[in-house]
């Protein structure tokens, strides 16, 4: 996404350079005119970039689906293991590790510690602890990646992309020059960014 972004980028700032030296040489009409020719060209650049954009989310969501998809072939025989309950919070970490492009077994290594954290902290509470519903919780399922997880991550990337696209050529109806040029400026700061979101990290 961020490539048809900066692709997009690129051109505006090209044709904005280019109706400002048609403007300084041969004067505003001439200037006008260059600038209706520059927009038409940025109007199909733009949709190509949008188009793009959307495609890579489609093929995204498409792609978490099937990683995803309910397979208990991909079901290993460390089920058993969780079954027993002889997994501790050490062995917990090893496992998400061992397993961490498996989604069928992410999912059962995440019912498994939530199962077991609801289970120390009623614990914890029957023996007084009033914080246990909030802080006892032995095994860490926070950084355990489900469908959901990319299906909301690639939401947020099309989202911040589309929004990085409208900042970068200050679109967004802004009826002043002013807004125009500050919503541009803050657009290639973000556009330096994208990506760096945590959301980005389980795509």
């Amino acid at each position: 996404m961020k490539k048809q972004i900066n692709d997009y980028k690129a051109l505006y700032d090209a044709a904005e350079a280019r109706v400002k030296q048609i403007t300084e040489e041969y004067g505003e009409e001439a200037g006008k005119r260059e600038q209706e020719r520059q927009e038409k060209k940025l109007q199909s650049a733009r949709a190509a970039a949008q188009a793009a954009i959307t495609e890579a989310y489609k093929e995204g969501t498409r792609t978490a689906r099937e990683w995803g998809a309910m397979d208990g072939s991909k079901l290993t025989d460390d089920v058993k293991l969780l079954d027993s309950n002889l997994v501790s919070p050490a062995d917990f970490e090893e496992l998400k590790k061992k397993h961490s492009g498996n989604a069928m077994m992410l999912k059962a290594l995440r019912q498994y510690g939530e199962k077991q954290n609801a289970a120390a902290a009623k614990d914890a509470q029957e023996k007084g602890d009033i914080m246990a519903p909030f802080g006892v919780k032995p095994y860490d399922v926070q950084g355990i990646v489900t469908v959901s997880d990319k299906l909301e991550a690639w939401e947020r990337a099309q989202k911040a992309a589309v929004n990085c696209l409208d900042m970068v050529d200050g679109s967004g109806n802004y009826s002043d020059s002013w807004t125009r040029a500050f919503t541009k400026e803050a657009g290639g700061k973000q556009l330096e960014t994208f990506g760096e979101d945590e959301a980005f990290s389980i795509l």
